[in-house]
């Protein structure tokens, strides 16, 4: 059954009729020189595990101006899943009446029916150009809408849990769309709940349970020299701009979230902060959204993917450094430099290799990844359950995992990165040494 909802510029009315019901309760202008128009209404009457499906139109008074297409409207989703107040922002420089010229009176008519989708998000894409994003649902991926997916590698399969609401799909065209590592964020969608993590090698990671209250998002790909350039306005270089942003004197723990010395607000995990003129610092002014580097926690149950326990990350007890380890196809190591991936040698090209088991690119090889976390050796208990870890509360040295193209394939140290030279100074620009961004919902 189909509900309309017509708001005037600054005033919402509910619709009356059976459900699902759209109430919206505000619509303005983002700022006197932006022609944005932000719009905050609240969803209800959903049945048992039901979603809705929207569509709107915009109105000059009671002149029709025609819908308002999905790319035009960021935080925009195939179905909405929850009875609560969503924010979504319209740009009015996206959508067909453009041209209208001067609207006087503009109004949103919200069209809601059920929908038959599933409608639990997987994947978010944010956009660098003008800080939108949008949610990417299992629908969106299993209608193509973004490219080619698939199912767990039938290696992988038996060592992947379904933390991911059941969800076994991943999106595999995106390694073919430049954009993604170049003017768009792409991130994985990781649920709150209870995550095996850790390895038997002996790492000072021992298995143990990571646990979440709230959902958070994880890139799928690790920050390019591009993407770094795109966010901070900067001119690092690369023979190759789309390979991971690492090195180059620049990308340090500091310069990605702010000098602790500088200022004790972005001392993690007492100082929540970042610096304004930092990479996340800007991030969050372009986006609106609180992006920062994962916890190690975070990373980890992103990165195990349901290897926990396993002595290699890929769920085998093989140690070989060739083909022989499936762990040889997930990421550019210092075996596989010359035979699988571009480029040849050094680091690799985003999606050169397999993803993990959530959909992940690069987790473990190519380069090592900054966790927020302060460094501390032995502070995991195995059997434990750490929930919302934020690690040791003062030290010397950030943590750093994953592993990178100058390490071997095989094995704990490279997932855990737990050895002894896994940590970095925050000032510290190491080689092969860079980050993916995070994000944890509120």
């Amino acid at each position: 059954m189909k509900k309309l909802v017509l708001l005037s510029a600054l005033v919402g009315a509910a619709c009356a009729s059976a459900d699902p019901v759209v109430n919206v309760q505000l619509i303005r202008q983002l700022r006197p020189w932006s022609a944005k128009i932000a719009v905050e209404f609240t969803l209800s009457g959903l049945s048992p595990n039901g979603a809705a499906a929207l569509t709107a139109r915009a109105y000059d008074g009671a002149s029709e101006l025609g819908e308002i297409p999905a790319d035009a409207i960021s935080g925009w989703r195939t179905a909405f899943d929850a009875e609560r107040t969503y924010h979504v922002e319209i740009d009015p420089a996206r959508c067909p009446f453009a041209a209208h010229g001067r609207i006087r009176d503009f109004r949103v008519a919200f069209t809601a029916t059920d929908s038959p989708y599933r409608a639990e998000p997987l994947y978010r894409i944010v956009d660098l150009t003008d800080g939108s994003h949008r949610d990417i649902t299992e629908t969106d991926v299993v209608n193509g809408r973004y490219g080619a997916f698939e199912t767990h590698p039938a290696w992988l399969q038996d060592k992947v849990v379904t933390a991911l609401g059941g969800s076994t799909l991943f999106l595999t065209g995106i390694t073919n769309d430049t954009s993604f590592v170049t003017d768009k964020l792409l991130l994985r969608r990781m649920k709150a709940g209870t995550y095996a993590v850790g390895a038997t090698v002996s790492t000072g990671y021992p298995v143990h349970n990571a646990a979440f209250t709230k959902d958070y998002w994880i890139g799928v790909f690790e920050i390019t020299f591009t993407q770094w350039n795109r966010v901070t306005g900067g001119s690092l270089s690369d023979t190759y701009p789309t390979r991971p942003a690492q090195g180059q004197k620049t990308v340090t723990y500091d310069t990605v979230r702010g000098k602790a010395a500088d200022n004790p607000d972005y001392d993690w995990p007492t100082g929540r902060q970042v610096a304004p003129g930092s990479f996340m610092g800007k991030l969050r002014t372009l986006t609106g959204l609180d992006f920062d580097l994962p916890t190690e926690e975070q990373w980890a149950a992103a990165a195990f993917a349901g290897a926990a326990g396993a002595t290699h990350y890929d769920g085998s007890s093989s140690s070989a450094n060739d083909a022989s380890n499936p762990a040889w196809y997930l990421g550019r190591s210092a075996a596989n430099g010359t035979t699988t991936g571009t480029p040849s040698g050094g680091t690799a090209l985003p999606g050169s290799y397999w993803p993990n088991g959530y959909g992940l690119y690069d987790i473990l090889g190519n380069v090592r990844e900054m966790v927020l976390d302060w460094y501390k050796a032995g502070n995991i208990i195995a059997g434990a359950t750490l929930t919302d870890w934020e690690g040791a509360t003062s030290g010397t040295n950030r943590g750093i995992k994953g592993g990178c193209a100058s390490q071997s394939t095989g094995g704990g140290l490279k997932l855990t990165g737990r050895a002894s030279t896994e940590d970095i100074f925050p000032n510290e620009c190491a080689a092969a040494t860079g980050f993916r961004v995070c994000l944890t919902e509120k």
